[in-house]
């Protein structure tokens, strides 16, 4: 059971990397197709909300 739970904190940290490279890469798109949108604003609280999220994925 151990092993298990190694294995499985082995291969979250990149999940979460590619998830939030996903997000940025979908921020800076969207700000590409409508340059009127400001996201900078909103990196911030997404940036937060991601960060509860993972951590609530990884306590769990």
């Amino acid at each position: 059971m151990q092993s298990l739970v190694d294995a499985e904190l082995l291969v979250q940290p990149p999940v979460l990397e590619v998830l939030v490279l996903s997000v940025q890469e979908w921020l800076s798109a969207l700000a590409t197709v409508c340059p009127n949108i400001n996201t900078n604003g909103h990196k911030n609280r997404i940036a937060v909300f991601l960060s509860i999220v993972f951590s609530f994925l990884v306590d769990n």
